[in-house]
């Protein structure tokens, strides 16, 4: 499929994931610029205030992605037009988010629980019930993306649960090869970062042992650079990641509206 400028084009269209991920990177590079000029004040924000901002800035620039397809490009909205639609998709989104956290509270709690005991066997038990879990999560991630860009209830959107399991080896497949390039190239932006975190590691253990430890006054400008380079790059990856998985969403829509045209045809 080839996506022209400025003109709309069809999502839900049966594609391979390695095309999915091939076309988000280069159109999500394209429009990088576009969706920046809609959300920087919540890419500032999201310097001060971590998690709740970051998952917020996910969500909006996940729901541009519908307007990219529409008009072939990412329009310029104002922020009066972009925040209901946002506020609404994020709020969508907690119920799943509310799921996520219970299950990674109860590996939590089994990994704490069998390190007490530091026994084998519990660590087999625990091993075999983390795989079930990541088994169990996966399918998920289709729940997720009817949440962000189908217009169906959220009840409805928990019932494409089973849709997700039908199409495990896509979204396995999928969130495998593009996690590990976003894990790499988020490795490779946080390490200046990372080395000025262990410094300070260092210089509070020195202070701890009464010994005097000091940095220099531009240490900390260095330490908010290093942070503001990896908050950017995180920005960049998402819109890329948000675009991939956009095309991904509609291939396996459209692979799901075969399925049934073919199961209606009376044998």
């Amino acid at each position: 499929m080839k996506i022209i400028k400025n003109q709309p084009f069809e999502v839900c269209k049966e594609r391979s994931y390695v095309n999915c991920i091939s076309q988000g990177l280069s159109h999500g590079t394209e429009n990088v610029g576009f969706v920046w000029k809609n959300l920087w004040p919540v890419f500032v924000l999201n310097l001060f205030v971590n998690f709740p901002v970051s998952l917020f800035l996910w969500v909006a620039i996940a729901v541009l992605m519908p307007k990219w397809s529409e008009m072939g490009y990412v329009p310029r909205m104002t922020w009066k037009d972009q925040w209901p639609v946002a506020w609404k998709a994020f709020c969508r989104m907690l119920p799943l988010l509310g799921v996520s956290i219970f299950v990674a509270s109860l590996c939590f709690a089994a990994f704490y629980l069998i390190g007490l005991s530091a026994s084998l066997v519990h660590w087999a038990v625990f091993g075999g019930v983390a795989l079930l879990m990541f088994v169990f999560l996966i399918p998920f991630e289709w729940v997720k993306l009817q949440l962000l860009y189908s217009d169906k209830s959220v009840r409805k959107c928990f019932a494409e649960y089973k849709v997700g399991l039908r199409n495990f080896s896509k979204l396995f497949s999928f969130y495998l090869l593009l996690g590990m390039m976003v894990l790499l190239v988020l490795a490779i932006a946080s390490v200046p970062l990372v080395v000025q975190m262990l410094v300070l590691q260092q210089v509070n253990v020195a202070e701890a042992n009464g010994d005097i430890a000091l940095v220099p006054w531009y240490f900390w400008l260095l330490f908010f650079l290093s942070s503001v380079i990896a908050t950017a790059v995180m920005f960049y990856v998402q819109v890329l990641f948000s675009h991939a998985e956009y095309l991904f969403w509609g291939c396996i829509s459209a692979s799901e509206k075969s399925r049934e045209s073919v199961e209606e045809i009376p044998a």
